[in-house]
């Protein structure tokens, strides 16, 4: 079970990186604070995890064949990825990563699933743009709904406050369940673990991730990317949490980043403000695109260092 450690230490990068996003446009805005919302949101990643993870580790386990070793080096590499682009405070796809980890494995043991492949790669190029549909429509609908509501700014003030600590709940439940995934569903293929083990493990370690050194990320996504104020957080909260909550039910892990930069684009067109920052979203760009190819060549390397090619 020492395999198991890297699926662990995935999970736990994973929180590290993804978590701060399901409360960052939060805390931002100033409505949330920092403990509150990590705490919160380590709590609803795990309810996540256990209610709704299932999917996607079927998906991710019909990649490849598995075994423990194989399962170990990819989530390794994965994990060694993640670590790395996070530290850069590259808001890193953890799901472009094991999939770099385990395409690395599936052709040096030429068993790759295609059609599989297909389906996660349409839905990755899809998360930004339903992101930034479902952004442009919520923003459209909830602000006409303030308006008829004529609310005195006190009462504004704390209604925007109730409703992000929900809707940061609800973001971090579909982040738990479309996300867990990565952590441990390699393991679950490889008959090391049950599904409620699974779940359970890859739950907590992500959970874990969310309450540690997640400042950095969150500072680059949301405070040097746009300023928001407390309803365009709450929009943007609630169309990330829509967008994975609909992925992990059709079962592909994809990436909160680009889900909410896809928010992101979709408030500002509603709103016409500018991004504040094109070279922090370059910088995001540049994770993605090194997430799943770092990962990819950490796997052949660590792959011929087990014998596994």
């Amino acid at each position: 079970m020492i395999k198991l450690v890297a699926g662990i230490l995935l999970g736990w990068a994973l929180g590290v990186n993804d978590a701060a996003k399901t409360v960052g446009a939060a805390v931002s805005s100033h409505m949330i604070s920092y403990r509150a919302a990590a705490l919160l949101s380590a709590v609803c990643i795990l309810l996540g995890a256990l209610i709704g993870g299932e999917a996607g580790m079927r998906t991710l386990g019909s990649l490849t064949g598995q075994t423990g070793n194989s399962a170990f080096v990819a989530c390794l590499s994965a994990a060694m990825t993640v670590g790395i682009l996070t530290l850069l405070h590259l808001p890193v796809s953890a799901s472009q990563a094991l999939v770099g980890g385990v395409l690395g494995i599936g052709m040096l043991c030429g068993q790759m699933d295609w059609g599989v492949l297909g389906k996660v790669l349409i839905c990755w190029l899809l998360t930004p743009v339903g992101g930034l549909f479902i952004g442009g429509i919520a923003y459209l609908i909830l602000s006409r709904l303030l308006f008829i509501m004529n609310l005195h700014f006190l009462k504004y003030d704390q209604l925007m406050r109730w409703a992000l600590f929900l809707i940061c709940g609800y973001s971090a439940y579909s982040l738990g369940a479309n996300n867990v995934a990565n952590a441990t569903g390699l393991f679950l293929k490889a008959g090391l673990l049950t599904l409620s083990q699974a779940t359970l493990i890859g739950g907590l370690s992500i959970a874990l991730g969310s309450l540690t050194f997640s400042r950095g990320v969150m500072h680059t996504l949301f405070s040097r990317i746009i300023l928001m104020d407390s309803f365009s957080a709450l929009v943007l909260l609630l169309s990330v949490a829509l967008t994975l909550h609909i992925f992990a039910l059709i079962g592909v892990p994809v990436s909160i980043s680009q889900a909410a930069i896809g928010a992101v684009l979709g408030i500002g067109l509603m709103k016409n403000f500018r991004l504040l920052s094109l070279s922090s979203l370059f910088q995001i760009v540049l994770g993605w695109l090194m997430s799943p190819t770092l990962a990819f060549i950490f796997s052949i390397i660590l792959a011929k260092s087990c014998c596994l090619g």
